[in-house]
């Protein structure tokens, strides 16, 4: 009853959320939809020809530009402008500012600077008495005295009655305003446009990644949407700086707002507004922290008309750490929380002006939403293992093709305002697209802090400091920018470029003695060990593992080099020195495994040795212990497969590439040599590789690598990956072209978004991997809870909370480094599945673990007080302890030494022994010992008159049955036809059946010569029928 109510929740939550991301893809994707196709349209018709219906034309109309074709106006017909420059503890920067609208190409008699000024702030008036005989403007200081709290809109609102210019504009203190920016303003308004919204760009783009998203942001939201908007009626939510307003029409907003939300003013205000010849106009909501959103909304409510110009955008600065980054969120998204409850309070009267300004008002909050829907949909649905409804799947892939065209819309933002050359605009835009993501979870993180102070009352107005990056952005920060950064760790690099983290030396500061970290790391190889020893031999070997002993690692070396891709997809190194093992230690079950187990203990150590060289010695020992205690490389540390060896190459690989940029021949040396080793171990080694390449491409520095010395060792794993490379690569261009058929592992079943959760489980413990199967509700949601604690410390590896509570970046260029690791194994084999050929598995992504793994540890590094760390800590291990221990608990799946021993057993001489070539001669030439029988090996069923070297056909199969008596049919995972069973019945009765899994085996006696034979009967457990035994794997074989 329980699961049934808790799938409802879920598909309901589930219907909710899909609902509110229709909608509001929906609201904003119209615009520019309906955009494209006006502006396609008037192009189209501009070109005297018809490529769209002409319908689209009537319907949105043409688009025009900025410039209308209007002449300019005279200087004497411009009119005049007060620029209201607030400003608070802006001594640093408002020179540039005040100097940019002096420099403007405007009579400068009719354009006047209004410096707003608090009266505490003695800073911004000491620096501004420094420049005043230098540029041209007034200072105004807000009087204490004058109503309300002191924030920006009261300062606009006070200054604005200080004034008396026809149009008044708004400039922010850091800004630095377009020289034509005025010109083309006044040009917008004397064609009839009622008020003006510029666009803004924050061009500090090479201050860090968080600034170069905020420019695509602006980029995307000035170029695209709001240029939509504009265009389909929408209301334009202004930005705080760079509008225009007639005086009369504020004037008249200021009336209209005190009709509508009454006033907030007793009998004392008006006193001492009266006593001062002042009108008390108040255009802008001295309540509200984003006062200029409100005033959009609210001059389209009015009916007024604005113009959006774009030509000619004013430079803004965007925060250079994360702490004023969050704060600044939070006040934009809180100030659109008080608007939407302000209209709340006070509807707006038609359904029109209703849908348009709560979806505005709103759409900012969806981080809930957002976190809601990882939760329900990613963690409840597919963790837990729910399904959900195909409506739910069906509007959840419609939100993800949706966000994946903005990811895309922002990349094209960001391209089109950045003026970098045009390989750092196509690297960063490629950074854009990769991270996004990772931005939205800032935002969304920002929004829960508005939610929480709207809630508690907290409206008061967060500064934002400036440093004038947007003004000298290729020098050096002042003195304030460099101790705000010293906070989290990072430098400036001397070329101007992305803000990095210090650069990794040969080792990073140990963190803990040498005794303490020897003793800690020694301990974590030991309990890795002993989980992965215990129990070793205590399960028969399975397919795979039969294959990589009997057939693969026991031809000659030479051999082992020249098996064709068709039979065997994986590279020849793991087989090379499984081999020459066992020459020396034998091909027993524990023999063959001990050398996974070796090599995953090598693992543990490499990966603290990652740990401490990009991080410190707790994050290699945390992520040690986590790679220790999982079950995923606790199982593939323990069988007779590559994977072990693919881990360890894998970090020795990584571990080198880190090092690369220390310049040293052994670095070179130990890169190049563990890449092609890594080549010549698993197939998904390219994918490894690829993330390397990735994050040098992205990082602005190439990772430190100087290129000549990065294009040297490629050359060389190139080369020495040759022969392999060749290989594979001919295979690959065989089946695209249609000249081979089947697939690089044919068996790979076709890919769904589940099997990604499957792996996501499986990394953090869940004990479901074959032959070992325990996927059970309960385990999966202890797997849960861990992916749960792992989610968390994710966020915290890149975001984290200092102890003085502030927001602070991780180590961002090494998170980004482990995060190409922990994608791109993923990510891009399931594209190359879901659009190519299958080729996804979880098994063959074990390299991304690793990445999870060390990002993993560095939030629980980054979480603060140890307390606390030691609580996730306990709740993993304790939680991995469980599915540890139920993993070990497991009986197999396919009992291949059960089901030997059932034939070893029963069998006598003068008995026929037939087996499947392909699937079961691995398993006869390891476990079957019956000297006294004869073996055949038989095609499969399917091939009906096949004649091969390697086994009979079904004639074949026949004729044999003729001169034996007694057979034993030994099948893996056979069809539900089972033709094969089908043709031994004609003359043979089947006398027991035994179950091992996917395993079965059959004894089959001669029908007797008075009884008519047999006629074929439907196969399996049900065609064994009545009067055969149907005994399970531990009833008796001798018969």
């Amino acid at each position: 009853m329980v699961a049934p109510v808790v799938t409802g929740f879920f598909e309901a939550v589930a219907v909710v959320i899909c609902l509110s991301w229709i909608w509001v893809n929906a609201y904003h994707y119209y615009p520019m939809i309906a955009t494209s196709l006006g502006s396609l349209a008037g192009r189209t018709k501009a070109a005297g020809r018809r490529v769209v219906p002409s319908v689209f034309a009537a319907r949105f109309g043409p688009i025009a530009g900025d410039a209308t074709g209007t002449a300019p106006l005279p200087d004497e017909e411009l009119p005049t402008i007060d620029v209201l420059l607030p400003a608070y503890r802006e001594e640093e920067v408002i020179e540039h500012s005040i100097a940019s609208v002096n420099a403007a190409d405007y009579p400068q008699d009719k354009l006047t600077v209004s410096v707003l000024v608090e009266p505490d702030d003695d800073e911004t008036r000491a620096g501004l008495r420094r420049i005043e005989d230098d540029l041209d403007f007034e200072t105004i200081t807000v009087p204490e005295s004058y109503p309300g709290d002191a924030n920006k809109p009261r300062a606009l609102n006070y200054g604005f009655e200080q004034t008396d210019g026809d149009v008044v504009s708004i400039t922010d203190a850091e800004d630095v305003v377009h020289p034509q920016l005025y010109r083309r303003v006044a040009g917008r308004l004397d064609e009839g446009y009622d008020y003006v919204q510029g666009r803004l760009d924050m061009v500090n783009e090479d201050d860090g990644w968080m600034n170069t998203l905020f420019r695509a942001e602006y980029g995307y939201w000035y170029m695209v949407n709001t240029w939509a908007k504009y265009y389909r009626g929408y209301p334009i939510p202004l930005g705080g700086t760079t509008c225009f307003f007639p005086r009369e029409l504020l004037e008249t907003m200021s009336d209209r707002r005190l009709e509508k939300y009454g006033d907030p003013w007793d009998d004392a205000d008006w006193e001492w507004i009266r006593g001062r010849d002042m009108e008390g106009y108040r255009p802008w909501d001295p309540q509200n922290v984003t006062e200029d959103f409100e005033l959009g909304l609210f001059l389209w409510q009015e009916g007024y008309d604005a113009r959006y110009v774009k030509t000619t955008p004013t430079d803004e600065e965007s925060p250079l750490s994360l702490d004023p980054w969050v704060k600044q969120r939070t006040r934009w998204k809180k100030g659109k929380i008080y608007t939407f409850v302000q209209y709340a309070k006070h509807p707006p009267e038609s359904l029109r002006e209703k849908v348009h300004i709560y979806t505005q008002s709103a759409v900012p909050h969806l981080g809930p939403v957002n976190l809601a829907a990882v939760v329900v949909i990613l963690l409840g649905a597919n963790l837990l293992g729910y399904p959900l409804h195909p409506v739910t799947k069906t509007a959840l892939l419609l939100g993800f093709v949706l966000a994946a065209i903005i990811v895309a819309l922002y990349s094209y933002g960001y391209w089109t305002v950045s003026d970098r050359d045009g390989w750092t605009r196509l690297r960063r835009a490629a950074t854009v697209g990769l991270t996004l993501p990772v931005y939205w979870l800032m935002q969304w993180l920002a929004d829960l802090r508005a939610l929480k102070q709207a809630y508690t009352g907290e409206l008061h107005w967060a500064k934002t400091t400036h440093f004038g990056r947007n003004v000298d952005p290729d020098g050096n920060p002042e003195a304030a920018i460099d101790a705000e950064l010293a906070e989290e760790g990072e430098t400036v690099n001397p070329d101007g470029g992305f803000r990095q983290s210090p650069s990794l030396g040969p080792w990073r500061t140990p963190s803990l003695s040498r005794r303490t970290r020897l003793l800690a790391l020694a301990g974590i190889v030991v309990l890795g060990v002993a989980l992965r020893v215990y129990g070793l031999d205590g399960w028969s070997l399975y397919g795979d593992e039969l294959y990589s002993i009997t057939s693969r690692g026991a031809l000659p070396p030479s051999e082992i080099l020249t098996v064709p891709i068709p039979l065997d997809s994986h590279p020849p190194l793991y087989y090379l020195l499984l081999h020459f093992w066992m020459d020396l230690f034998g091909n027993s079950v524990a023999s063959a495994r001990a050398l996974s187990v070796i090599l995953s203990a090598a693992g543990m150590v490499l990966l603290y040795l990652l740990g401490a060289q990009l991080y410190d010695d707790r994050v290699g020992l945390l992520a040690a212990l986590l790679y220790a205690v999982s079950t995923f490389q606790i199982h593939y540390g323990r069988i007779a497969r590559m994977y072990s060896l693919f881990v360890v190459l894998t970090l020795a690989s990584w571990y080198t590439f880190v090092r690369l940029r220390e310049k040293s021949t052994a670095s070179a040396v130990g890169y190049v040599l563990s890449t092609v080793l890594l080549v010549y171990t698993h197939v998904f080694a390219l994918f490894v590789v690829a993330s390397q390449y990735l994050y040098v491409f992205l990082s602005e520095t190439r990772a430190g690598i100087d290129w000549r010395r990065w294009a040297t060792v490629q050359a060389a794993v190139g080369l020495l990956s040759l022969p392999w490379i060749a290989m594979l690569g001919n295979h690959v261009l065989g089946l695209l072209t249609g000249a081979r058929e089947g697939s690089i592992i044919a068996w790979v079943p076709e890919p769904n978004v589940g099997i990604i959760t499957h792996t996501i489980l499986r990394y953090v413990g869940w004990p479901n991997h074959f032959p070992l199967l325990n996927g059970t509700w309960s385990l999966r949601a202890v797997a849960a809870v861990i992916v749960v604690v792992y989610s968390a410390c994710l966020v915290l590896a890149i975001l984290r909370f200092t102890s003085d509570r502030e927001y602070a970046f991780g180590d961002l260029p090494t998170a980004g480094q482990l995060g190409s690791l922990l994608v791109v194994p993923i990510a891009v084999p399931f594209l190359i599945s879901y659009l190519i050929v299958p080729v996804y598995f979880p098994r063959f992504t074990i390299p991304a673990s690793l990445a999870l793994f060390l990002l993993v540890a560095v939030g629980i590094v980054n979480v603060t007080g140890r307390r606390r760390q030691f609580a996730i800590v306990a709740v993993v291990l304790l939680c991995s302890g469980v599915l540890v221990g139920q993993y070990h608990a497991t009986d197999t799946a396919a009992d291949w030494e059960g089901s030997a021993a059932c034939i070893n057993e029963g069998a006598e001489p003068g008995d026929a022994v037939l087996y499947q070539t392909f699937w079961t001669q691995n398993y006869v030439e390891y476990y079957q010992d019956t000297p006294d029988g004869e073996k055949f090996g038989v095609l499969s069923p399917d091939e009906l008159e096949a004649d091969r070297e390697y086994g009979m056909n079904r004639s074949q199969v026949a004729g044999l049955a003729e001169e034996f008596d007694r057979i034993w049919l030994f099948q893996y995972q056979p069809s539900d036809e089972n033709r094969l069973l089908s043709t031994l019945r004609e003359t043979h009765d089947v006398a027991l059946v035994k179950n091992y899994g996917p395993i079965l085996v059959y004894r089959l006696e001669r029908t007797p010569s008075d009884d008519p034979a047999a006629p074929p009967t439907s196969t399996g457990l049900v065609g064994a029928g009545a009067g055969v035994s149907l005994a399970g794997g531990d009833g008796t074989c001798s018969g």
